[in-house]
């Protein structure tokens, strides 16, 4: 994704990696070395980046599940645009756009966030086709 946006920043926001050091080392040794990568817990993060809005717009805020982007959301941290890109299968779970597969609680936190005003992509490669949730979200 670095390659295709200018970031100078990437904040993961998942309460479990907050909490392991050593999963934060790793995530950071995988990042392009030119960005700076910080781990919060959602409630950290919507404090930090609340009060952060200038570095907002060059900032990739990565997260695994539409609940943490719901949750955001309500912490009132103000997005219009959400990217959805690789959500494996599983029990419970049906893909709805190549290697995107979602649960009944993802189909409803993206209909929220959908109807709240959010632009929502799934794109799980930059470059490639992308699918707006809008066209899927009366089927699902």
């Amino acid at each position: 994704w670095c390659r295709h946006k200018s970031f100078s920043r990437i904040v993961i926001i998942d309460d479990q990696v907050a909490g392991d050091a050593f999963m934060q080392q790793v995530l950071k040794l995988a990042a392009p070395p030119n960005l700076t990568v910080d781990v919060y817990t959602v409630e950290k993060s919507l404090e930090v980046l609340n009060d952060d809005a200038i570095q907002r717009e060059t900032t990739m805020l990565l997260m695994k599940t539409p609940q943490t982007a719901r949750r955001l959301y309500e912490g009132e941290l103000g997005y219009k645009q959400l990217n959805v890109g690789g959500m494996g299968s599983g029990p419970g779970r049906k893909n709805i756009f190549k290697n995107i597969a979602v649960s009944k609680d993802d189909i409803v936190d993206l209909k929220f966030l959908m109807d709240k005003g959010v632009e929502i992509t799934l794109l799980t490669v930059p470059g490639e086709k992308s699918k707006a949730f809008a066209d899927l979200a009366r089927k699902l």
